[in-house]
């Protein structure tokens, strides 16, 4: 049961840092996008 506790901790940790890691990458590829199409 502990060890189930374990994973789902883990599986959380991952899951927010993803997460974190994909709302800072949303604006960037957004900001890239729009410089993109403002050169072409």
């Amino acid at each position: 049961m502990i060890r189930f506790f374990l994973e789902l901790n883990r599986y959380r940790a991952w899951g927010s840092y993803t997460l974190s890691l994909l709302l800072l990458l949303i604006p960037a590829n957004l900001n890239l996008f729009i410089i993109i199409n403002f050169i072409i």
